[in-house]
């Protein structure tokens, strides 16, 4: 038989497989393998077993046994080994070098799927690529994850989404395909069929993140006239309820970057690398940049003392957490907007 190579969620699944390893932190990449495998099995062989074992605690004799051994009604078998990376690592009672025989001469009538989040290359992989395939499920990029919520929507929850609707609901949402796919099920539902998922939808049934409430509250400081800044900052804290501790979270992430990107810029560094310290995507990359093009470090490494400062200040009884956060919004619309104090 021709050697596998190893290859990336894209391998071809099918009954050909003797032994399938998926590993990764992509769960839904793995789940959708194992779904495109079973499907697979079904067309050709009708109804398909499914057995789990427990990688810590099983020991290989039973695993292969079972892959062996024939169903009493189904004519193929996908037997899966969860924590694959302990099954392996159970040397004194020879798990290895077992497997390795198996994959001389493997059970025609089933799969064994060795599934974990991480996979030690080693060895055995030769082997099991004689008979088999090693799949990477890692995670995805800002660009893939796009592309995912698209055709997912269509295909699968048979809906629309623009680009910039499905934009905004990887940067509150994040690039795990799999959470992707829950508030995808969640909005479709809710959809107009005619409208599809819009972006005032994900606007307001979709949760901001940690990250992305920060990026907000950034903006608003670099963006909006200090009237307005501070209306909308008042508004965060007071009919959001956001905690103060994300507020001086915001202060000091902000402070920092812009403390960075102009000692970087009178330092004469090259745009590229500039572009490098945020990142692939980051929404906030050029109001910074603009902003630190305009003042000196110093000014910003003054904020960025403050804003580490002032919740150190709180957890010692002294100030008050909303004068703190007020103070230190005045402090960074003074120099950023450059007003008179």
């Amino acid at each position: 038989m021709a050697k596998r190579k190893s290859t990336k969620s894209s391998a071809a699944l099918d009954t050909s497989l003797r032994i399938l390893v998926l590993h990764g932190k992509e769960s839904f990449l793995i789940t959708e393998s194992i779904e495109k495998l079973k499907s697979a099995a079904q067309d050709k062989y009708g109804e398909v077993e499914v057995l789990h074992f427990n990688g810590k605690t099983a020991e290989a004799a039973d695993v292969l046994d079972e892959a062996r051994s024939f169903g009493l009604m189904q004519q193929y078998k996908i037997i899966i080994v969860d924590e694959a990376v302990d099954f392996f690592k159970k040397e004194s009672t020879g798990h290895r070098p077992i497997v390795i025989r198996y994959c001389e001469h493997p059970a025609e009538n089933a799969t064994i799927v060795f599934r974990s989040e991480q996979w030690h290359p080693s060895g055995h992989d030769k082997a099991v690529r004689k008979i088999g395939t090693i799949i990477k499920c890692e995670e995805v990029k800002h660009d893939r994850a796009l592309d995912f919520v698209i055709s997912q929507t269509e295909k699968i929850h048979h809906a629309t989404i623009n680009s910039k609707a499905a934009n905004l609901l990887v940067q509150r949402v994040g690039t795990s395909l799999g959470r992707l796919n829950a508030e995808l099920a969640r909005l479709a539902v809710m959809a107009d069929p005619e409208d599809g998922i819009t972006l005032e939808m994900i606007e307001t049934q979709v949760r901001l993140s940690r990250q992305e409430k920060a990026w907000a509250l950034q903006t608003v400081l670099l963006q909006a006239k200090p009237a307005d800044a501070m209306h909308k900052l008042s508004d965060l804290m007071g009919v959001s309820k956001q905690a103060p501790t994300l507020m001086f979270y915001c202060y000091s992430d902000l402070a920092r970057k812009l403390f960075t990107v102009s000692r970087m810029r009178e330092d004469r560094r090259n745009p590229g690398e500039i572009d490098a310290y945020f990142g692939n995507w980051n929404p906030i990359r050029h109001p910074v940049k603009n902003t630190a093009s305009r003042i000196p470090s110093p000014q910003f490494a003054s904020l960025m003392a403050e804003s580490i400062n002032a919740p150190l200040r709180q957890r010692t009884g002294f100030g008050d957490e909303r004068r703190s956060v007020d103070l230190l919004a005045v402090r960074f619309l003074a120099c950023l907007h450059h007003l008179n104090r």
